[in-house]
């Protein structure tokens, strides 16, 4: 697989996070993303695909914010 292809899941979440100007939280990336309430266990299905997604698409980098969730780093 090119390091370009992105699953349906994965260009969702770069989408929803490119578009966002606030940090985003797992919260609202699980429900937007796969149409589904969210529960506690549903944080590491987030935090899996955020990885993917690191290391498929580098630029312009993911940032977790500890305690308010993730947002893409654009430039100024």
């Amino acid at each position: 697989m090119k390091t370009s292809e992105l699953t349906a899941k994965e260009q969702a979440i770069w989408d929803l996070l490119y578009k966002s100007e606030v940090p985003l939280p797992a919260r609202v990336i699980y429900e937007q993303v796969w149409g589904e309430r969210y529960l506690f266990s549903s944080q590491n299905t987030v935090a899996v695909h955020i990885a993917r997604l690191r290391k498929k698409r580098p630029q312009p980098p993911i940032i977790t914010l500890w305690g308010r969730g993730y947002r893409m780093k654009k430039e100024d």
